[in-house]
Protein backbone atom coordinates (compact mmCIF):
# COMPACT_ATOMS: atom_id res chain seq x y z
CA UNK A 1 0.00 0.00 0.00
CA UNK A 2 1.41 3.35 -0.69
CA UNK A 3 0.82 6.41 1.23
CA UNK A 4 -1.25 8.03 -0.85
CA UNK A 5 -3.77 5.22 -1.45
CA UNK A 6 -6.95 5.00 0.78
CA UNK A 7 -7.15 3.11 3.06
CA UNK A 8 -8.70 0.29 3.10
CA UNK A 9 -11.07 0.54 6.61
CA UNK A 10 -13.32 -2.43 6.32
CA UNK A 11 -11.23 -4.92 7.58
CA UNK A 12 -9.56 -2.07 10.53
CA UNK A 13 -13.53 -1.32 11.01
CA UNK A 14 -14.94 -5.02 11.82
CA UNK A 15 -11.84 -5.58 14.12
CA UNK A 16 -12.26 -2.09 15.68
CA UNK A 17 -16.14 -2.74 16.17
CA UNK A 18 -15.80 -6.88 17.11
CA UNK A 19 -12.89 -5.66 19.82
CA UNK A 20 -14.87 -3.34 21.35
CA UNK A 21 -18.13 -4.92 21.22
CA UNK A 22 -16.65 -8.08 23.13
CA UNK A 23 -15.81 -5.87 25.89
CA UNK A 24 -18.67 -3.37 26.74
CA UNK A 25 -22.82 -3.63 26.73
CA UNK A 26 -24.08 -3.02 24.05
CA UNK A 27 -26.08 0.02 24.87
CA UNK A 28 -23.10 1.69 26.97
CA UNK A 29 -19.50 2.10 24.81
CA UNK A 30 -20.19 0.51 22.13
CA UNK A 31 -22.99 2.08 20.93
CA UNK A 32 -21.03 5.70 21.75
CA UNK A 33 -18.32 4.48 19.68
CA UNK A 34 -20.57 4.34 16.58
CA UNK A 35 -19.60 8.21 15.89
CA UNK A 36 -15.87 7.69 16.21
CA UNK A 37 -15.93 4.36 13.95
CA UNK A 38 -17.87 6.39 11.24
CA UNK A 39 -15.43 9.19 11.50
CA UNK A 40 -12.34 7.33 11.34
CA UNK A 41 -14.23 5.63 8.11
CA UNK A 42 -13.72 8.83 6.33
CA UNK A 43 -11.19 9.65 3.83
CA UNK A 44 -10.62 12.47 6.32
CA UNK A 45 -9.30 10.65 8.43
CA UNK A 46 -6.71 8.94 6.71
CA UNK A 47 -3.42 10.45 7.92
CA UNK A 48 -4.84 9.49 11.56
CA UNK A 49 -5.76 5.72 10.67
CA UNK A 50 -2.00 5.46 8.82
CA UNK A 51 -0.15 6.96 12.05
CA UNK A 52 -2.24 4.33 14.25
CA UNK A 53 -1.36 1.56 12.06
CA UNK A 54 2.02 3.05 11.50
CA UNK A 55 2.53 2.79 15.67
CA UNK A 56 1.28 -0.14 15.72
CA UNK A 57 3.12 -2.25 13.20
CA UNK A 58 6.07 -0.43 14.21
CA UNK A 59 5.76 -1.63 18.04
CA UNK A 60 5.03 -5.22 17.46
CA UNK A 61 8.06 -5.61 14.93
CA UNK A 62 10.43 -4.36 17.88
CA UNK A 63 13.11 -7.21 18.41
CA UNK A 64 14.87 -5.59 21.01
CA UNK A 65 13.59 -6.78 24.27
CA UNK A 66 12.76 -3.00 26.87
CA UNK A 67 11.45 -3.05 30.38
CA UNK A 68 8.20 -3.32 30.59
CA UNK A 69 8.23 0.36 31.81
CA UNK A 70 9.91 2.15 29.04
CA UNK A 71 6.97 0.33 26.81
CA UNK A 72 4.36 1.56 28.88
CA UNK A 73 5.67 5.11 28.67
CA UNK A 74 5.82 4.44 24.81
CA UNK A 75 2.26 3.65 24.67
CA UNK A 76 1.14 6.44 27.01
CA UNK A 77 3.06 8.99 25.16
CA UNK A 78 1.24 7.62 21.62
CA UNK A 79 -2.15 7.49 22.76
CA UNK A 80 -1.49 10.85 24.45
CA UNK A 81 -0.47 12.60 21.27
CA UNK A 82 -3.08 10.47 19.23
CA UNK A 83 -5.61 12.17 21.37
CA UNK A 84 -4.17 15.76 20.92
CA UNK A 85 -4.74 14.80 17.10
CA UNK A 86 -8.40 13.89 17.42
CA UNK A 87 -9.31 16.72 19.54
CA UNK A 88 -7.40 18.89 16.64
CA UNK A 89 -8.56 17.29 14.15
CA UNK A 90 -11.86 18.87 11.99
CA UNK A 91 -13.59 15.35 12.40
CA UNK A 92 -13.71 16.32 15.65
CA UNK A 93 -14.02 20.32 15.69
CA UNK A 94 -17.75 20.85 17.25
CA UNK A 95 -18.02 17.45 19.11
CA UNK A 96 -18.66 17.49 23.30
CA UNK A 97 -15.83 16.94 25.54
CA UNK A 98 -17.61 13.49 26.21
CA UNK A 99 -17.49 12.35 22.29
CA UNK A 100 -13.91 13.43 22.25
CA UNK A 101 -13.38 11.02 25.46
CA UNK A 102 -14.78 8.00 23.96
CA UNK A 103 -12.86 8.36 20.87
CA UNK A 104 -9.45 8.67 23.05
CA UNK A 105 -10.68 5.70 25.10
CA UNK A 106 -11.97 3.70 21.59
CA UNK A 107 -8.19 4.22 20.52
CA UNK A 108 -6.60 3.11 23.31
CA UNK A 109 -8.47 -0.24 23.60
CA UNK A 110 -8.17 -0.37 20.33
CA UNK A 111 -3.95 -0.11 20.67
CA UNK A 112 -3.73 -2.23 23.39
CA UNK A 113 -5.53 -5.06 21.98
CA UNK A 114 -3.40 -5.28 19.08
CA UNK A 115 0.18 -4.67 21.12
CA UNK A 116 -1.14 -6.81 24.18
CA UNK A 117 1.10 -9.74 23.45
CA UNK A 118 3.99 -7.99 22.63
CA UNK A 119 4.03 -5.94 26.15
CA UNK A 120 2.58 -9.23 28.48
CA UNK A 121 3.64 -11.86 26.63
CA UNK A 122 7.18 -12.19 25.28
CA UNK A 123 10.17 -13.30 27.37
CA UNK A 124 12.47 -10.75 28.54
CA UNK A 125 15.79 -10.60 29.78
CA UNK A 126 14.49 -7.73 31.93
CA UNK A 127 11.96 -10.25 33.00
CA UNK A 128 14.37 -13.08 34.00
CA UNK A 129 16.77 -10.61 35.55
CA UNK A 130 13.99 -9.28 37.72
CA UNK A 131 12.97 -12.77 38.59
CA UNK A 132 16.54 -13.36 39.93
CA UNK A 133 16.42 -10.54 42.40
CA UNK A 134 13.51 -11.86 43.64
CA UNK A 135 14.74 -15.32 44.69
CA UNK A 136 17.77 -13.69 45.77
CA UNK A 137 15.88 -11.28 47.97
CA UNK A 138 13.77 -14.79 49.14
CA UNK A 139 16.69 -16.35 49.86
CA UNK A 140 18.66 -13.56 51.95
CA UNK A 141 15.35 -13.62 53.53
CA UNK A 142 14.66 -17.40 54.66
CA UNK A 143 15.95 -17.02 57.85
CA UNK A 144 12.48 -15.73 58.60
CA UNK A 145 10.64 -17.85 60.36
CA UNK A 146 6.72 -17.94 61.76
CA UNK A 147 8.71 -18.54 65.44
CA UNK A 148 10.60 -15.38 64.86
CA UNK A 149 7.97 -13.00 64.22
CA UNK A 150 6.20 -14.66 67.00
CA UNK A 151 3.26 -16.14 65.35
CA UNK A 152 1.68 -18.76 66.30
CA UNK A 153 1.63 -22.21 64.18
CA UNK A 154 -2.08 -22.92 64.04
CA UNK A 155 -2.67 -26.89 63.86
Amino acid sequence: MTDSAPPRLSEYDEKLAFFLSGLVEPNDFALQCNDFLDKMKQSSAFELVKNIKKFISSFVQQQVPRPIEDLADEIRKFLDETSLVIERHPLWKNVSYEETEIAAEALERYTMHKVHKSVYSPSREDDARRDREFLQQLEVLSFITPDLLDIPLSG
